[in-house]
């Protein structure tokens, strides 16, 4: 009988439910008086898995073969048995990276599930999981408080296309996990350190700068915290 394989990458923010293989915490922060940090992962599940981890610098269409990031992870493909964790070595290139902002990068794990024990009767589908964190790359001559980055933002409501945009004036990435105004929640986005972001508000168009709203914010250990404004 033909046996037919079939593979599925499934581009995931973790956790994921269906994904045996969990990376503690939701980011990475890397700062750069370290050659190196650890990024622990646990298999949750009843099965071993094979793990491939890598680091990209933002196209999520990267390979292990073909990424440029200026990190190197070890080991880059290791088997994690049931019940157990796994420390992965994050080893920065020391290449030249911007010191008066962040640099953002992301880390990468493919989970790769054993074949079954019929595989060679009967045919059968596998599923590979890709996930991706964000990796952090912070200058420690940074001035300033990191989790202050959130109270720094400006917003400016501009009336030719009746959007709003927010400014970072911080040398930090904020990610800015929604926004709601008038009760209206949405999903926002991350700023980047001296940046501006539009929100488009698609299902309820602003006419004015609204008087007060709400954001979340998720901050380094992947907790959402609430801001008003105005403050």
């Amino acid at each position: 009988m033909t046996r037919y394989f079939f593979t599925f990458l499934l581009f995931v923010y973790i956790p994921f439910a269906n994904a045996n293989i969990v990376i503690d915490g939701t980011r990475v922060i890397f700062p750069s008086d370290r050659k190196e940090v650890s990024v622990r992962v646990t298999n949750s599940g009843d099965m071993p898995s094979l793990t491939q981890v890598w680091v990209d610098g933002g196209t999520i269409q990267n390979n292990t073969g073909k990424d440029m990031a200026p990190f190197v992870v070890l080991p880059p493909i290791i088997r994690v048995e049931p019940g157990k964790g796994q420390a992965y070595r994050l080893v920065f290139s020391g290449a030249a990276l911007p010191q008066d902002r962040e640099s953002l990068y992301w880390f990468n794990m493919l989970d790769i599930p054993p074949e079954p024990k019929n595989s060679q009767e009967s045919n059968y589908l596998q599923l590979s999981i890709r996930s991706r964190i964000k990796l952090f790359y912070r200058p420690i001559t940074l001035k300033g408080n990191v989790s202050e980055a959130a109270k720094s933002l400006t917003w400016e409501f501009h009336k030719d296309n009746n959007t709003l945009s927010v400014t970072n004036p911080s040398p930090w990435y904020v990610t800015i996990d929604s926004i709601t105004i008038n009760g209206n929640k949405q999903p926002a986005g991350m700023v980047a350190p001296f940046s501006t972001m539009s929100i488009n508000n698609k299902e309820h168009t602003l006419k004015a700068m609204p008087g007060k709203f709400s954001f979340t914010t998720i901050n380094d250990y992947g907790a959402v915290v609430t801001h008003n404004y105005p403050q």
